[in-house]
């Protein structure tokens, strides 16, 4: 019970300076040092890993970012198993863009089984988010969705599902332009497994209909008619049951339809590693 009360209580305190990126690296990687009762007895090699820790962390919060990565690299090659400063160090990854580096450092943490490796999932899915790997991105996501997580951390988590819905929106649209409809209706399901959204939803019934699988399209249809709270999707719902042409309104997901591009066809391709 008491080692359940202490994972508990690192899990809060994680979930708290989660709201601030820089001051978490800082203060989260000297509570560890505290919590895990390392102690750092003043021996020589225990000595120089403290104090190589806390320049690491003055450089970063002071932004000098090359230097604190230098510096967390020689860490990690000498505590190849401290999940904290694997966790720093892909913190730092991501701050410089640097996102194949974070991936790595990120999944070590998992790997070595810390309490960090929940908000580890959490960058997990951010960087590849930014990579527009978006189903790796999805299942990361996915994984802390079971997960009894504190309330903080879990606010973090789902802020994270809402950005990654919206990125996979705007690429599903744009695949939607394209005329890529299988594509299309994979990137609408997966935002409506992250977060039900009448406007996901009826990108799914016209991305139905232009495959020509009428009766599926018309069932959502008809659902987006009877549940949705918008006039103006309400309204198009009932066009595009009672005819085959769509007349769309200035609204939401039509505005980012006009904007979308550049995103890449195939992010739906790599969903697995």
């Amino acid at each position: 019970m008491r080692k359940a009360d202490s994972k508990g209580k690192k899990l809060d305190f994680i979930a708290r300076l989660l709201k601030f990126p820089l001051i978490c690296l800082a203060a989260l990687s000297f509570f560890f040092l505290i919590a895990n009762g390392s102690g750092l007895a003043e021996t020589s090699p225990e000595f120089e890993k403290k104090q190589k820790f806390k320049k690491a962390i003055k450089s970063l919060m002071d932004r000098r970012l090359s230097v604190s990565q230098k510096l967390f690299e020689e860490l990690v090659q000498s505590y190849p198993r401290d999940a904290l400063v694997h966790y720093n160090l892909g913190n730092v990854y991501y701050l410089q863009e640097k996102y194949s580096k974070a991936i790595k450092s990120f999944k070590k943490v998992v790997e070595l089984d810390s309490p960090l490796k929940y908000p580890s999932r959490l960058f997990l899915s951010k960087t590849y988010r930014q990579l527009k790997r978006l189903k790796i991105a999805f299942n990361y996501i996915q994984k802390l969705k079971q997960e009894r997580l504190p309330k903080n951390l879990a606010a973090s988590v789902r802020a994270e599902r809402a950005e990654l819905q919206k990125t996979i929106m705007r690429v599903g649209v744009d695949l939607y332009k394209k005329q890529k409809y299988k594509k299309a209706l994979q990137a609408f399901n997966l935002a409506l497994e992250l977060e039900f959204d009448d406007h996901a939803l009826m990108f799914k019934a016209m991305t139905l209909k232009k495959m020509k699988r009428e009766k599926e399209a018309e069932q959502y249809f008809t659902q987006v008619y009877r549940t949705t709270s918008d006039p103006a999707l309400r309204r198009n719902a009932q066009i595009l049951l009672e005819k085959p042409v769509f007349k769309p309104s200035r609204k939401k997901w039509w505005l980012i339809a006009e904007a979308a591009g550049g995103y890449n066809s195939n992010v739906f391709a790599d969903g697995a590693e």
